[in-house]
């Protein structure tokens, strides 16, 4: 997932620098260029990506200064635009019919950390409520499961555990 991303961001015209930075960070973003931490884990650099990208569309100015309600609301905008980036809703379709189960195997599935996929499923939540019919798949975020819409009322589901 990193490299597609890598690809993404040179076609957005952001560069990508991995770096040492203290280990709180995981990635910033400034002017056109997101800096990776390079100690961080290879699939937590694609969620990192991820976010960086949003940055790129979506931030402007300073915004390091986390007690600022726009600097957080920035930091939101990024993040969300990162887990549409990362976590389509069709990708929970994909992995509904893979059939495969529990968190930790759907994050692993999709190449991301289980905090990425919990921040995405929280999201989607807050966005369309505990549930979305996405291409005649309903998605339950919780729990999480996909099952076709139209026997959405039955038992035949999808669970993700």
């Amino acid at each position: 997932m990193y490299e597609k991303l890598l690809s993404l961001a040179d076609h957005f015209g952001l560069k990508v620098v991995e770096d040492t930075l203290p280990l709180r960070l995981k990635g910033l973003y400034a002017d056109g260029v997101a800096c990776i931490n390079r100690k961080i884990p290879y699939v937590a650099k694609g969620c990192t990506l991820a976010e960086e990208i949003g940055h790129h569309h979506t931030s402007f100015g300073n915004i390091l200064d986390k007690t600022s309600l726009s600097s957080r609301k920035q930091e939101q905008r990024a993040r969300r635009y990162g887990h549409q980036i990362l976590i389509p809703l069709n990708r929970f379709i994909d992995a509904g019919q893979a059939r495969v189960e529990g968190r930790h195997d759907v994050a692993e599935w999709l190449g991301i950390t289980e905090e990425f996929l919990q921040e995405s499923i929280d999201y989607y939540q807050q966005k369309f409520g505990l549930y979305v019919v996405v291409e005649e798949h309903l998605i339950h975020f919780d729990p999480l499961y996909v099952t076709k819409a139209s026997c959405w009322l039955g038992t035949h589901y999808m669970r993700f555990g």
